[in-house]
C-alpha cells in the first residue's frame, strides 16, 4: 500500500495556498521584454483559479494598457504559459505588481509529456466521506488511528484513494461552502514499470469522468505530481478544483466502496473505445449539470434527456447497428429511449416507487416510463404542448426518474453487476443499497 500525503501545505478549507515563489519570469508589453519575480497561488474563492502574481521594478504607467490588452503569455520555469492580466498596480513608486491568470488549466510546471514516471499523486476536493475497501493504521496526535483507503485496479493501473480528514472537512464545508481537501490519490502501473507523463494525463482525464459519474458532480484531479524511480519529483501541473454545486443524489454509496472497485476496470475499458469515450464525456457532462440542479429542475429534465438520447444513438446506431442514423432520427423520442432501455434489460414500466407519476400517467394515457419522460419534457419545451398540458406536480419525480435511467444505462453498458444507491427511494439513508435491476443473484436489499 502507498504512503500518501498531501504534496502541498493545505490548511483550512477555502484558504489560498502558495504553490511556488521567487520564480524569475518574463513577458512582453509594447514590444519590450519585461522581467519580474513571480509567486503562483491557488485561490479558492469566489471561484477556484490559479494566480501568477508578478513583482517588478518597471514603470507600470508606461506599459499599463499594453499589459492589460496585449500581453498574452508569460515565460516561467521553462514554459510559455498563455495568460491574461487581471490587475496591474503600483504600490510604491518604481514598483509594479501584476496578476496573471492562465487561459487554461492544468498549467504545466515541471517536466513535459515525455517525462518518465513511476508514481503520480494528486488531490481530490469535496469528495464523499468514503468507508474504503481497506484501511491503514497511522500515527496521529492522539496515538494511532484508522485511515480508510479505496483500491481501484485495472489490467494496467493500480490506484489508491486515501481519506484525508474527510469527515471533518465535509462537516466544515456544510457550514461554509466552498472547497476543501478530502482525499489524496496515488497511481502506478500494476507491473511496477515506468510510464510517460502523457499516459498519466490520459488516466487523469479518465479518472475525472469516473469520479464525476460516481460523485454525481464535477470532480477533477487537483495539482498532480509525478515521481521517478528514485522518488524525486520530475513532473507537476497546477490547477484547482472544478467549480461545482454538490448534489445529494448519486448512484454510488460511500459506505460501499466495493461498488467503485467493481465498476472501475470495465469503465476504463469502455474509454479505450474512442467513440464511447467521446460519448461518455458528453453524457457525463450533461449528467453532472443536471444532477447538481444549478439551473433548476426543469432544466435538469431537459439535460438528462439530451444525455439519454445521445447514449441511445451511440448504442443503437454505432455500436449494435440496430438501425441506421436516418432511421434513428425518424423515431419518436420515447422510442429512442425504449430501444436503449429494453436492449439493456432495464424495466420500462413506471416504477412503483413513484406513485404520483403513475397516477398522472394514467390520467393522460401515458403507457410507460419513456412515454411519460418525453411527454413531460415536450410540455416544457414545445409551445403547442404548454397551452394544454401541465405536469409541474411531478417535475421532481421526472427529474429523478430520468437520472435513474441514465445512471443504470451507464452501469449496464459497463457490465456492472453490483449494488447501487437507488435515488428513487424517498427516505434513502447512506449505507442502504440494492441490486441493479438486471442482477437477480443478490438479495433485493443490502445494508
Amino acid at each position: 500500500m502507498m504512503d500518501l500525503k498531501p504534496f502541498y501545505d493545505f490548511k483550512n478549507p477555502n484558504e489560498s495556498i502558495s504553490l511556488a515563489s521567487d520564480i524569475p519570469c518574463s513577458f512582453h508589453a509594447d514590444k519590450e521584454e519585461l522581467k519580474g519575480i513571480a509567486e503562483i497561488k491557488l485561490i479558492f474563492l469566489p471561484r477556484p483559479r490559479i494566480n501568477i502574481n508578478v513583482r517588478s521594478e518597471f514603470d507600470s504607467f508606461i506599459h499599463f494598457k499594453s499589459i492589460l490588452t496585449e500581453t498574452r503569455s508569460i515565460s516561467i520555469n521553462g514554459h510559455d504559459i498563455p495568460v491574461f492580466a487581471t490587475s496591474v498596480s503600483t504600490p510604491t513608486l518604481g514598483k509594479t505588481e501584476i496578476t496573471f491568470t492562465p487561459f487554461e488549466t492544468p498549467m504545466p510546471w515541471i517536466g513535459d509529456k515525455t517525462t518518465r514516471l513511476s508514481k503520480v499523486v494528486f488531490h481530490l476536493f469535496n469528495f464523499k466521506n468514503t468507508f474504503g475497501t481497506t484501511f491503514q493504521i497511522i500515527e496521529s496526535e492522539n496515538g494511532h488511528c484508522r485511515k480508510d483507503v479505496t483500491e481501484l485496479n485495472s489490467k494496467k493501473w493500480a490506484i489508491e484513494i486515501h481519506n484525508h480528514d474527510t469527515s471533518k472537512t465535509n462537516e466544515k464545508l456544510k457550514e461554509t461552502g466552498g472547497y476543501g481537501l478530502t482525499h489524496v490519490v496515488g497511481f502506478a502501473r500494476t507491473d511496477g514499470g515506468s510510464f510517460s507523463a502523457e499516459e498519466a494525463e490520459q488516466l487523469i482525464g479518465d479518472l475525472y469522468l469516473f469520479f464525476t459519474f460516481s460523485q454525481g458532480a464535477f470532480c477533477t484531479a487537483v495539482l498532480p505530481v509525478g515521481f521517478d524511480d528514485a522518488g524525486e519529483m520530475v513532473w507537476a501541473q497546477f490547477n484547482g478544483p472544478r467549480q461545482s454545486n454538490e448534489s445529494q443524489y448519486y448512484w454510488f454509496d460511500p459506505n460501499h466502496c466495493e461498488e467503485l472497485a467493481e465498476l472501475f476496470p470495465n469503465f476504463l475499458s469502455m474509454l479505450e473505445n474512442e467513440k464511447w469515450k467521446d460519448t461518455l464525456h458528453t453524457v457525463i457532462y450533461w449528467y453532472a449539470r443536471s444532477n447538481n440542479n444549478s439551473g433548476g429542475i426543469d432544466t435538469g429534465i431537459v439535460l438528462t434527456q439530451i444525455a439519454i438520447e445521445r447514449l441511445s444513438f451511440e448504442f443503437a446506431v454505432n455500436q449494435r447497428k440496430l438501425l441506421e442514423a436516418e432511421g434513428f432520427k425518424k423515431l419518436s423520442a420515447s422510442d429512442k429511449f425504449r430501444i436503449l432501455f429494453s436492449s439493456l434489460d432495464l424495466p420500462i414500466e413506471i416504477p412503483e416507487k413513484l406513485p404520483d407519476v403513475k397516477t398522472v400517467a394514467k390520467r393522460h394515457n401515458l403507457i410507460d416510463s419513456p412515454h411519460v419522460l418525453t411527454k413531460v419534457r415536450n410540455s416544457m419545451v414545445h409551445s403547442e404542448h404548454k397551452k394544454t398540458e401541465n405536469y409541474s406536480e411531478i417535475y421532481f419525480d421526472i427529474w429523478q426518474l430520468g437520472l435513474w435511467y441514465l445512471e443504470l444505462s451507464i452501469l449496464k453498458l459497463c457490465d456492472y453487476e453490483g449494488t447501487y444507491a437507488n435515488r428513487l427511494e424517498k427516505d434513502h439513508w447512506v449505507g442502504t443499497v440494492e441490486n441493479v435491476p438486471w442482477n437477480k443473484k443478490i438479495p433485493e436489499k443490502n445494508e
